[in-house]
């Protein structure tokens, strides 16, 4: 008499490497220490509170609604933020052009063409 367990069909080893060849195929996160710089900088500016320190705020209405929840006693200043706004995204700009360099640099193992 048979045991009552399922068979198995597929291994571990087996469906890791169909997921890690599918990942790869399009090209994958490679590209090591150069590719982890380029990967994590991609040109978004984000903006810190000045009142508590929170970071990652993507626009000046995000910070506004910050201000309305948990600063509400203080006054909003909206050319302030947005003056800090067009600052960081002009010094994004010429490391945005070194990244990008640096992306071309990087080598495509793509199996696809």
């Amino acid at each position: 008499m048979p045991g009552k367990a399922k068979s198995q069909n597929h291994t571990a080893k087996e469906i890791n490497a169909k997921l890690h060849a599918n990942k790869m195929e399009g090209g994958g996160a490679g590209g090591g220490a150069t590719g982890v710089k380029f990967r994590n900088s991609m040109g978004k500016v984000m903006l810190t509170c000045t009142v508590c320190g929170q970071p990652n705020f993507n626009a000046v209405n995000d910070m506004k609604a910050h201000y309305d929840s948990k600063h509400s006693k203080l006054p909003f200043d909206a050319e302030f933020y947005t003056a800090k706004q067009t600052a960081a995204k002009e010094s994004t700009a010429g490391e945005m052009e070194k990244l990008k360099n640096l992306g071309k640099s990087i080598a495509k193992t793509s199996k696809k063409s």
